[in-house]
């Protein structure tokens, strides 16, 4: 499953409890900042990649598990 986050938002905070499960290829891109305000979860199995044109926060409740792929990338 491929699954690409909204493009061309100045920011994206992430609210809720977020897992991103086994299986999935999420992408999401903001122009501004990324950020996670609660639990943020990366299985194992899945790839998720961040992409931001100045900030990316990755706050209490950040967690990637051992055999998941995570990337973020400050890219202007």
């Amino acid at each position: 499953m491929y699954v690409r986050g909204i493009d061309k938002l100045s920011s994206i905070t992430f609210k809720q409890k977020e897992v991103f499960c086994a299986n999935s290829k999420i992408e999401y891109k903001a122009s501004n900042k990324i950020e996670n305000q609660n639990s943020f979860t990366v299985k194992s199995g899945s790839d998720v990649t961040l992409t931001s044109g100045k900030n990316i926060v990755l706050g209490s409740g950040f967690k990637v598990e051992k055999g998941a792929k995570f990337k973020a990338t400050i890219k202007q």
